[in-house]
């Protein structure tokens, strides 16, 4: 099947040159294998993603319960999961995406977060023995079919409005080309912001609503899919720059975190750097939503969603996003606007 590409050329204003964006999306054979077999691990945080299609895991079962007990699986659940080497930093799907089938052969190309070449070694014997016994490419020719209405999905709905022209203006990459989508059913209501060789590359889950994929042509379903798709492109900006300026972001951060500990953790951020990083983004998207007047009518109700997970002030960060915005010949980079972002939190970081 081929890959479904968006060409949208664009002049991105002063503080960038002309440029053609290329946003390749399509599901994956080696994101789809490795959701396939984290399905079968039990009690883990990535086997009963929710929503997931149920049709399509019925699917998936037809195939794959009777390799439940597959040597892969126990390794995955015993010699990587139980030693705490898969996390929210080296999830299935940033595995998926830094991995390849090379002449019908698993082939892992990314760093192995904490893993030791040991386990490394072992974990791609392991995955390639599950691929050969369970026939995964024969599966996968059957599968990938059940991913064309998603593919026209993307590729004429939700690409267009997610405006990746807003998203290269406001975080400027000198000599942007592409930008790559995945997409899974079986990632269910979880998205990723994974990266590639530095290039970003989401993974995008497909929920079911009443037990169907999104209605894409529903305004509401247009807003949830192009924001969330916008969100995950935005880690991989994003996060960088909370890393980069981590020293003057602690102090507030360690004050700011403890006040909403108990909402950021049961939303699985369990640290002040996590918090921030995601209130950095959220504000982002509520500033791209201020751009296009189809996004207008969910913006208030974009901002309290955030507060349900402890983040209560994305409303203030993205209105002081919007004078980055408006003020790009002073502030040619989000990087540049960094203190101003610093000195918002120290003033957070004071209020009881």
């Amino acid at each position: 099947m081929k890959k479904l590409i968006l060409s949208l050329v664009f002049l991105a204003g002063a503080w960038t040159a002309a440029a053609q964006i290329e946003v390749t999306a399509a599901p994956s054979e080696t994101v789809e294998l490795m959701n396939v077999m984290m399905s079968y691990t039990g009690d883990s945080p990535f086997a009963n993603p929710p929503y997931v299609q149920p049709d399509y895991k019925a699917f998936v079962d037809s195939w794959f319960a009777k390799h439940r007990d597959h040597s892969a699986i126990r390794f995955i659940t015993t010699g990587i999961m139980e030693n705490g080497l898969m996390n929210r930093l080296e999830t299935p799907a940033e595995i998926g995406i830094n991995s390849g089938i090379e002449q019908g052969a698993f082939v892992y190309t990314g760093n192995g977060e904490g893993w030791s070449d040991e386990t490394r070694d072992e974990f791609v014997r392991e995955v390639n023995k599950f691929y050969r016994d369970t026939g995964f490419d024969a599966f996968w020719h059957e599968a990938r079919e059940k991913y064309e209405p998603i593919n026209a999905a993307f590729r004429d709905v939700i690409i267009p409005k997610a405006n990746i022209e807003w998203l290269n203006r406001f975080v400027p990459v000198d000599g942007a080309r592409s930008y790559d989508l995945t997409f899974s059913y079986l990632c269910g209501a979880y998205n990723f912001g994974c990266s590639k060789n530095g290039v970003p590359n989401p993974v995008m889950g497909i929920p079911s609503i009443d037990g169907r994929p999104p209605i894409y042509e529903d305004p509401m379903g247009i807003y949830m899919c192009a924001t969330a798709l916008l969100h995950e492109y935005l880690h991989s900006f994003c996060n960088p720059l909370t890393d980069k300026h981590y020293a003057e972001l602690k102090d507030p951060g360690e004050v700011v975190f403890p006040r909403i500990r108990e909402q950021a953790t049961q939303a699985f951020y369990g640290t002040w750097r996590s918090v921030l990083n995601e209130a950095f983004i959220r504000a982002s998207v509520i500033a791209f939503m201020h751009s296009d007047d189809f996004f207008a009518p969910y913006i208030g109700q974009c901002a309290e969603m955030d507060k349900n997970t402890g983040i209560f002030w994305t409303g203030e960060l993205a209105a002081l996003l919007l004078e980055y915005e408006a003020n790009r010949d002073r502030y040619p980079t989000l990087d540049s606007f960094m203190p101003r972002i610093v000195e918002f939190y120290e003033e957070i970081s004071k209020q009881s």
